[in-house]
């Protein structure tokens, strides 16, 4: 079993929902409400620290503990990735997410995971309306207080946003620097060198 495997059987059989882990019973990619949740899902993962997956196969019981119970085949059979990402990229998501669709069976039950990445530059925006479930022009996360995906309800799940985004921005301004040859610190060599200087 390769370590990607045990990943992702440790995610199925993990007990509870985390900020970068949600669960869904077995339901269709239908483009209807039950995939506008999963769109919602994605959203406030994508704008998450790392991001975080859903795990599509997992029943939730009155006393919120959750089951195994894998998915119909009729359900599992209606996700297609290049029909999710477009769907999601065109209808619902400014910038595009990043996210991997992962098709397992484990213990005789099939699951479906989904790997949704950090976003690349700037946080995601929902850009469409969907009944009271998604609103254009909000910027969904995961709530701090409890695992679920909701719409930025104060300063400082969007501080911590932005934090992400202004670390992802002086990345890229030095690694701009760096290509046009400039230096802001000094290499271990060089550092090396001066103190090896002090020393004559």
């Amino acid at each position: 079993m390769s370590e990607f495997d045990q990943t992702l059987f440790h995610f199925i059989e993990y007990p509870n929902e985390e900020r970068y882990l949600e669960f869904k019973e077995s339901i269709p990619w239908d483009r209807k409400e039950n995939s506008v949740n999963i769109i919602k899902a994605i959203l406030a993962l994508s704008n998450l620290k790392d991001g975080g997956w859903i795990v599509i196969g997992k029943k939730e019981l009155p006393d919120g503990s959750y089951i195994l119970t894998g998915m119909k085949l009729s359900d599992f059979e209606t996700y297609d990735s290049d029909q999710m990402k477009d769907f999601v990229n065109n209808k619902y998501a400014d910038p595009y997410v990043t996210f991997s669709l992962h098709k397992v069976e484990y213990k005789g039950n099939k699951f479906m995971l989904i790997k949704v990445e950090e976003f690349e530059e700037v946080p995601v925006i929902c850009k469409r309306d969907y009944r009271d479930i998604l609103y254009k022009g909000r910027i969904y996360c995961r709530s701090r207080t409890k695992p679920e995906s909701i719409a930025v309800p104060g300063q400082v799940e969007m501080r911590e946003i932005l934090e992400i985004a202004t670390d992802k921005r002086a990345l890229r301004f030095l690694q701009r620097i760096e290509r046009f040859g400039m230096k802001l610190t000094p290499t271990d060599e060089e550092l090396f060198n001066k103190q090896l200087e002090d020393l004559e």
